[in-house]
């Protein structure tokens, strides 16, 4: 009998929990923003614009209820039907927002939604790298490549139609001294654009601009291996180097030393080649006398 009376204490306290719950004193509403999510979009199409992208739903029931869809959201999910044009208009019901039972649907705002479409095609265009600046006196670009040259776009029709070309990010030659090789992206080209890819790889090849310098009546060293004394018919010579521009614009007459190598077979022939040192990098044009002649001197 004991046991019998807890069981139906229990039960009765059951109840009126219940009843609690369900009672008007626990019911409220609220208001839910409820984003917009659609479904079944044919292939060949894409939504380029819709009244709303979220409708704003009051709902009222039993609190708790009303916590719980608050707390984990609901979307308003719109199927397209199978076969559609350029437009699509759709009246909101209770019974799209699937809400759990015991919760009433009060007001929904806006109560249709109106899509419009376009034909999803896809076309190549040029990539093109925008130039900031230009490179420094001393450069010459000599090669300026896109890998790949073109790249397929998808999206709108009516976008694409009038799009003759890709941007990547500007890249900016005034601080490029060597080769650059490297990623850059694309810039967006229309709202319902994508492109196949997002980046290119970018080439860049330049190369140091060449001068020329002449120098008059240089001093000719004489660097002699032998046992004899020789005279020499030229004691200065004219040279004509080349090189990069910034190079040879900071050549001195210091940095050159043309001089004629006096070894066993030159003091017999009499005749030595004149050379020339330079520092690295630097090129002789030209050199006059070549041929140093040379005369034994008589004790």
């Amino acid at each position: 009998m004991k046991n019998l009376g807890l069981l139906i204490i229990s039960f009765l306290i059951a109840i009126c929990l219940t009843y609690f719950v369900n009672s008007k004193s626990s019911m409220s509403s609220t208001n839910l923003i409820v984003p917009v999510v659609t479904s079944n979009l044919p292939q060949n199409k894409i939504v380029i614009a819709s009244s709303k992208s979220q409708v704003q739903v009051t709902v009222k029931g039993p609190s708790y209820l009303l916590n719980n869809v608050s707390r984990q959201g609901i979307n308003l999910n719109i199927k397209f039907p199978d076969k559609i044009g350029t437009s699509f208009s759709t009246k909101i019901s209770p019974n799209d927002f699937h809400l759990p039972s015991g919760l009433e649907v009060l007001n929904i705002e806006p109560q249709e939604l109106t899509f419009t479409l376009d034909n999803l095609v896809t076309k190549s265009v040029p990539v093109v790298v925008p130039r900031i600046g230009k490179l420094d006196e001393m450069y010459r670009l000599v090669g300026f490549t896109v890998e790949p040259e073109s790249v397929d776009v998808t999206g709108s029709e009516l976008e694409i139609k009038s799009l003759t070309r890709v941007q990547t990010e500007s890249v900016d030659l005034r601080n490029i001294t060597e080769n650059v090789e490297q990623e850059v992206k694309l810039r967006q080209v229309g709202s319902f654009i994508k492109p196949s890819k997002d980046s290119v790889k970018l080439k860049i090849f330049i190369r140091e601009v060449q001068s020329t310098k002449e120098f008059k009546s240089l001093n000719i060293e004489i660097r002699n291996q032998v046992n004899k004394a020789f005279d020499v018919d030229f004691r200065t010579v004219d040279i004509m180097i080349s090189g990069p521009k910034r190079d040879v614009q900071m050549l001195s007459i210091d940095n050159i030393k043309p001089y004629i190598l006096i070894d066993e077979d030159t003091a017999e022939s009499k005749r030595a080649k004149l050379q020339v040192e330079l520092p690295k990098g630097l090129e002789l044009v030209s050199v006059n006398p070549k041929t140093i002649l040379l005369k034994e001197k008589k004790n």
